[in-house]
This record gives structure tokens, sequence and C-alpha cells, in this order.
């Protein structure tokens, strides 16, 4: 199947993700707040938002995973609950492949978006020197310096120091705008977010996850729902954050 892209956009808006050859959609509920349940009638509301356009709902693009399940703190019951809740209200409805994440804070990074081919298709990248110049002189993280070589790190300064106040703006947005949920809509929000890792190894995120899995995918498979893992994206520790394809990878 081919995705597409409707409509003008300078990120890539689910709602606005088909299947060219089947009319089929691949939505999500932005509406509602990470870790709340998805209602039945917010469901329907949005299949029959889909139909009245020619689409149908097939796939959840990104049921979010709330950041408490992957600290393993003591409100993750909580959140897996209302998780195993929203699955079964899905099923209910007749939306039965949801995809998810494990990825600590954001659901991606990217460092440009650009929307103006004539196609209509988004288009986005990561620049991993465009990050670095971001995590060592924007974000000014105290440990940035330990995680890039003395050439990473000149890389970075060389092209930090060829942006234009505005274009540093831009830099910033674009990578803020990635964080889960929209949770992060400033550089100190984003610093808050970070520090709640910094307690956490990566042996205990990963069993985080497996505790995670294994209260969801026999659910999942008596409401004949398919899950689908979306890999970390990119695949590399990036702030300081855990990653469940590096700790594999090692």
């Amino acid at each position: 199947m081919r995705f597409a892209v409707t409509g003008n956009t300078t990120m890539c808006n689910t709602e606005d993700l088909v299947y060219e050859d089947t009319g089929g959609c691949v939505s999500t509920l932005k509406q509602v707040l990470p870790g709340q349940v998805w209602l039945e009638n917010e469901i329907l509301l949005r299949k029959k938002q889909m139909i009245n356009k020619g689409r149908e709902w097939l796939v959840v693009d990104n049921l979010v995973v709330h950041e408490e399940i992957k600290l393993g703190t003591s409100g993750a019951t909580t959140y897996v609950r209302n998780y195993q809740q929203t699955l079964k209200n899905l099923s209910r409805c007749g939306v039965r492949v949801v995809c998810y994440n494990f990825m600590p804070v954001f659901y991606k990074i990217r460092t440009h978006f650009n929307s103006s081919y004539p196609d209509k298709y988004v288009f986005s990248l990561f620049d991993k020197v465009a990050f670095s110049a971001f995590d060592l002189f924007i974000l000014e993280r105290p440990e940035a310096e330990q995680c890039y070589s003395y050439y990473q790190r000149h890389m970075a300064r060389s092209f930090y120091r060829s942006l234009s106040s505005e274009e540093k703006d831009v830099l910033t947005q674009n990578i803020l705008s990635c964080v889960q949920s929209g949770r992060a809509s400033s550089i100190d929000e984003l610093i808050s977010l970070l520090e709640q890792y910094k307690s956490i190894s990566a042996d205990e995120f990963l069993c985080n996850y497996l505790s995670f899995r294994e209260e969801i995918e026999p659910l999942a498979q008596s409401l004949d729902i398919q899950l689908h893992f979306n890999s970390d994206n990119p695949c590399q520790n990036l702030l300081g954050l855990p990653s469940l394809q590096q700790y594999c990878l090692s």
C-alpha cells in the first residue's frame, strides 16, 4: 500500500494520512491527553468524520504510552489500565491495528520539516550535526560534551555559528514539536522531562517495557487487535535518554 499526505501541512498530520489504493486512513485522537482513555463515542465520531471524507479508519498511528509507564513509577498501573480500556474500546469500534512506541519523551526526533513539494508529500529529516548543535549550544545540556567527539563538537559549533537567530528558533521549535503529545513548548519544559530519566538505568527501562508488553499483548490478542511496535526514530541514544534498540544492539 502507498501512503499519501493530503493538505498543506508543515508536519505530517496523521488525520490526512491515507492509503491511496484503499481509501483507508491512519489516524489518532490528538485531543485526548496521554494516559487518558479513548472513549467509544470519541472513536466513533472520528470514524464518522473519516467516512464523510470517503475513508475508513484502519490504523491508530500512535497510541501514546504514558511516561509514567516508561519510568515505572507508582502511577504506572493506572495508566496501563487506561491503555487496556482504550484497546477494548477500539476493538468494539472496529479499529484493530494499533501502533505504539516506547521512546522516552519524544515520539520521533526531526531537525527539519519541509512541505513545499508540489506533490504535497511532507519531507522531514534528522540531521545529526544540527541536532548536536541544538544539544550543545541551545539546550546546553551539561553532559552533552561527553557525548560527542572533538570532530563532532567542531562540526556542531560551525553549524551553530552559521545560523541566524530566526534559524536557531526554527531548529528549536522543530525539535520541541517532536515531544510526545506536545508536552514541551520551551527549553525549560524539555529539560524538566529529561531530568525524569536521569534516575533510571537502561536495564530498568527495558524491564518497564517488558512489563508493559506482558500487560497489553495477551489482551490485544484476545481482542483480535494487531499491535505494531514503532522503533525509536532515530535509533540512537540521544540527550542521555535510554533506547530499547541501542540496548538490544549492545
